[in-house]
């Protein structure tokens, strides 16, 4: 090897550290600013111990729960037919919106 192929052998690894570095550095950045962003104004429930999103199927759990009960099939698939039709079906969401 000469003296000028050793030198590009070390810049590139010198570039490469420094690629590293930088890119370390931008990660760090990022997960100090998302864990920021995560803990800022951590009220967002209004003191009601809930996320947003659980509070709504919360109330939508207790709005399903409380609708009257459909009226029966009257057949042994009775219960297969209730989850395939989406107005009698217990999981649809939308029957209590």
């Amino acid at each position: 090897m000469t003296a000028a192929s050793d030198t590009r052998v070390t810049d590139a690894s010198v570039n490469a550290a420094a690629v590293r570095r930088r890119w370390w550095a931008l990660l760090g950045v990022i997960v100090v600013l998302g864990f920021v962003a995560r803990v800022w104004n951590l009220d967002f429930d209004q003191r009601q111990h809930q996320h947003p999103d659980e509070r709504h199927w919360t109330m939508t759990a207790d709005a399903l729960r409380q609708l009257p009960e459909p009226p029966a099939h009257g057949t042994v698939l009775g219960p297969a037919l209730d989850w395939l039709d989406a107005d009698r079906s217990p999981a649809n969401a939308y029957r209590a919106t």
